[in-house]
């Protein structure tokens, strides 16, 4: 299962990368949906909360890379770059 879990997770970060990065060149986040943006904020955190009871890496690694990737996507929907 290990195995699995790794899998899990480093395809599960490569999933929020190019929103960050196309956030990142466009220097906004507008039509993304605060709905979804917090429901990710909230989960990833009670995420990382669990990965700390359990000790799991992978899940830590997952949470917490995904945690720092969603904080750029929320910089640039709530605080876009000034034209």
């Amino acid at each position: 299962m290990s195995v699995a879990g790794w899998i899990y997770s480093i395809t599960f970060i490569i999933c929020g990368i190019p929103q960050a990065v196309k956030c990142y060149q466009q220097g906004h986040g507008h039509g993304l949906s605060h709905l979804h943006l917090w429901s990710l904020f909230v989960g990833e955190v009670a995420g990382i909360a669990y990965g700390l009871e359990l000790m799991e890496l992978p899940l830590l690694l997952n949470c917490g890379v995904n945690f720092f990737i969603l904080l750029v996507i929320l910089r640039y929907r709530y605080f876009p770059r000034k034209a």
